[in-house]
């Protein structure tokens, strides 16, 4: 059963990176993001993937707060 769940576990890690260079190839173009003055040109899925991780930071920690007590 170990092996059986080793062996998913890489499947959905391998699956999870082909998703995740196929969303970077068709998200390749350069956008604006604009916040008051400041502006940034960057790739979107750069934008997107930074977004992503900064919502998991924030979850992860609100979650750790909340568990805490």
């Amino acid at each position: 059963m170990k092996d059986f769940l080793r062996q998913l576990r890489w499947i959905v890690l391998v699956a999870i990176g082909v998703l995740l260079g196929v969303f970077i190839v068709q998200n390749a173009a350069i956008v604006e993001l604009q916040l008051f003055t400041w502006t940034v040109s960057s790739r979107r899925a750069f934008l997107v993937v930074t977004c992503v991780a900064i919502g998991f930071v924030i979850g992860w920690v609100f979650g750790y707060t909340t568990r805490r007590r």
